[in-house]
């Protein structure tokens, strides 16, 4: 006698195989009479079969206590009368532990990883004992999808997952780190992670869980900032090197933590040599020789640091000094004005500003037909125009 597929956490079903010859002692059975306890005080009573024939090969006892053990054994008859019972066997009134609900997820805040979060099902009529966490994999079955096990931090029968349990709420979680939600199962920056849950007991698994429709998105490192920039306080001595924050879904959906400076430290080419290590959107650099340095800067979260931004060249250098007073010249029917080139500042000068004064409006004026400080010839011409 066995337990029978139609078992469940309010029905027993018990089934046998027909006895043949020699078993059936060589005449045709008449009916199997099938016995239990009724419960765990022993007393066999008649579930079938001796009343009334029964030939049968299986039978269920309804409306019975989930999780009850009943004890059951089964006896034949035949022209010559019943036989000895069975030997006793026992069965419990369970089945499956129910359907969970869907999971829910979110990302762990001290490292960063990807948890997944579920309440544990009724186990109708036996405890659950272990749990099968999947994910959906966009990389599994050559790119097509598939449910896929996460077995390294994720392993539902694992003791640390099953510790996880809340006795008093029922929830249980594990986490997957968020490298392998994005590398292994190929997830891009925001897109909604989906996971689904089954319970196992001593019957079998259960039926899973819908997979969750809202949830937390992939994570990654943050993109590359924009590239550094000159600060106001340069000089030709000094840098001020600026950068604009990473915001947005740029920060990897995650916190900027610090932004890592490097620089050339004069050497040229690429920067190779860290200056900073900050969460600071400005470095000063002093005591520096006049020319050019070259950064890049990148930002850090909790997954790591991100990209470079493109390399900036910025220069140790000022604006021209003040000029001395231009000297004035009449040549009919012109002026000539000319000056001294100022201190340059360890930069080119590539324009100058000519103000003339209007006595008619008492104020300055450009007049860039006859003086115009952008035009190279006012330079090339010994600075005067």
């Amino acid at each position: 006698m066995w337990r029978g597929d139609a078992t469940d956490n309010t029905q027993i079903e018990v089934y046998w195989a027909a006895l043949t010859a020699p078993e059936n002692g060589d005449s045709e059975v008449q009916s199997y009479n099938v016995q239990w306890d009724q419960g765990p005080d022993g007393t066999f009573v008649e579930l079938v079969g001796e009343t009334s024939s029964w030939l049968g090969l299986s039978h269920i006892a309804d409306g019975l206590d989930e999780g009850g053990s009943y004890d059951f054994r089964i006896r034949a008859r035949n022209k010559w009368g019943w036989g000895a019972y069975s030997a006793t066997r026992t069965v419990r009134c369970a089945t499956v532990p129910a359907q969970p609900a869907m999971v829910t997820t979110a990302v762990d805040p001290a490292e960063g990883g990807f948890q997944i979060t579920w309440v544990a099902p009724a186990g109708r009529g036996e405890a659950v004992t272990n749990y099968t966490v999947q994910v959906w994999s966009k990389t599994a079955d050559d790119g097509n999808g598939d449910w896929v096990l996460s077995l390294e931090t994720c392993d539902g029968v694992d003791a640390t997952v099953l510790a996880s349990c809340d006795p008093a709420t029922l929830e249980c979680s594990c986490i997957i780190p968020m490298a392998t939600i994005t590398a292994d199962f190929g997830y891009a920056l925001g897109e909604l992670v989906q996971a689904r849950v089954a319970a196992s007991n001593w019957v079998g698994i259960s039926a899973y869980s819908e997979a969750n429709e809202s949830g937390e998105g992939a994570r990654t490192v943050p993109l590359p900032p924009l590239a550094p920039t000159e600060g106001a306080a340069t000089t030709e001595n000094e840098l001020q090197v600026d950068w604009l924050p990473v915001t947005g879904t740029d920060t990897g959906n995650s916190p900027v933590l610090s932004y890592s400076l490097w620089w050339d430290n004069g050497a040229g080419g690429e920067p190779t040599t860290e200056r900073l290590e900050e969460d600071v959107l400005t470095e000063y650099i002093t005591g520096l020789t006049p020319g050019g340095y070259r950064f890049m800067v990148r930002a850090n979260n909790v997954y790591g640091y991100g990209e470079w931004s493109p390399v900036a060249e910025i220069r140790a250098s000022n604006v021209p000094d003040v000029l001395a007073a231009l000297t004035v010249t009449l040549n009919y029917p012109y002026f000539d004005f000319a000056w001294a080139e100022p201190l340059t500042g360890h930069e080119v000068v590539d324009a100058y500003e000519i103000l003339i004064y209007s006595p008619t409006t008492g104020t300055y004026y450009e007049d860039k037909d006859y003086c115009d400080g952008d035009d190279g010839g006012a330079q090339e011409t010994g600075r005067i125009c």
